[in-house]
């Protein structure tokens, strides 16, 4: 589509050969005799041209130039802003949601949870499927805007759109977020794989996955814990061990988390939280920009 300008053109051309054309054709007719049926022809063609013009092009255009008119007086840059803003903070959240569910296994694993320990051995289809259906009662207490989160993590897994998300899919999202450790993020997937897994399937549907999901976050840690793999996360993200990472490094890092943010839209919200340009942050500035989105995601 062109312009509310280019719309506006384009009526005063129509208009201007318009008449430049009905002018020329009563020019004709009153000094110049038709001699042949081609001439007659082509005379009627011309004046068959005006309803043409008048029903057809017309009303098409100004239909346009209309909508675009009233679209461009009636948006609200500063509405445009705040939900352009919103959208990239529910990304962040997404990433603590991913956090939140592996760190969920690690603690799991740490206070040697059946499920999470030995190649859960000792777990079965029964307790896996109790396991299910504990979450989905606790799914249904989460707001709606949780629920739309959890949802959008899910659908962000997915990668093929077919409702499940294969071992694979799931690990890819967890690797990258290993606090550093080789072998964790197959090991985090693997077990809360296993959590739900109640059929023998190794695939996590939907009921499955906001099982997971809403459990992770009724076992919260301390702020102390949370901060603490927060820090490990930095350090797996600081490459080259100089302390900071750039946003294009964090963008980096939460893409290959299945987060679709840009180097553009971290550093929007590092400047919406900092209040200046920040182009780099240090381990401290990155908890403390971090655990600002737990906190809204909680």
């Amino acid at each position: 589509w062109l312009t509310t300008g280019g719309y506006k053109v384009v009526i005063r051309l129509l208009v201007f050969f318009q008449a430049v054309c009905v002018t020329s054709l009563i020019v004709s007719a009153l000094s110049v005799q038709l001699a042949s049926w081609d001439g007659v022809a082509l005379y009627l063609l011309a004046w068959a041209e005006w309803p043409l013009l008048l029903f057809y092009l017309v009303p098409i255009v100004l239909r346009r130039l209309t909508l675009r008119s009233s679209i461009e007086g009636e948006k609200d840059e500063e509405l445009i802003r705040q939900v352009s803003l919103n959208s990239k903070q529910n990304m962040v959240q997404n990433f603590v949601r991913i956090f939140q569910i592996m760190d969920f296994e690690r603690r799991a694993a740490k206070k040697q949870a059946a499920w999470a320990v030995d190649g859960g051995a000792s777990w079965n289809a029964f307790r896996a499927r109790q396991g299910v259906e504990a979450g989905k009662r606790r799914f249904e207490t989460l707001p709606s805007s949780e629920k739309s989160e959890i949802w959008q993590i899910f659908a962000g897994l997915d990668t093929n759109n077919d409702g499940l998300v294969t071992l694979s899919e799931f690990e890819e999202a967890f690797t990258f977020n290993a606090y550093g450790c080789e072998g964790m993020g197959q090991r985090s997937a693997e077990n809360l794989m296993r959590f739900v897994n109640d059929d023998g399937r190794s695939v996590l549907t939907w009921e499955r996955f906001k099982a997971v999901a809403a459990l992770a976050l009724v076992d919260q840690p301390r702020n102390e814990e949370t901060q603490e793999g927060l820090r490990q996360y930095f350090d797996r993200l600081d490459t080259d061990g100089d302390g900071a990472i750039t946003i294009f490094e964090l963008a980096e890092g939460l893409q290959k988390m299945r987060v679709g943010m840009s180097s553009d839209d971290v550093a929007v919200l590092l400047y919406t939280h900092f209040g200046k340009a920040t182009p780099s942050v240090t381990k401290e500035a990155f908890v403390d920009w971090s655990s600002s989105g737990a906190r809204a995601a909680v």
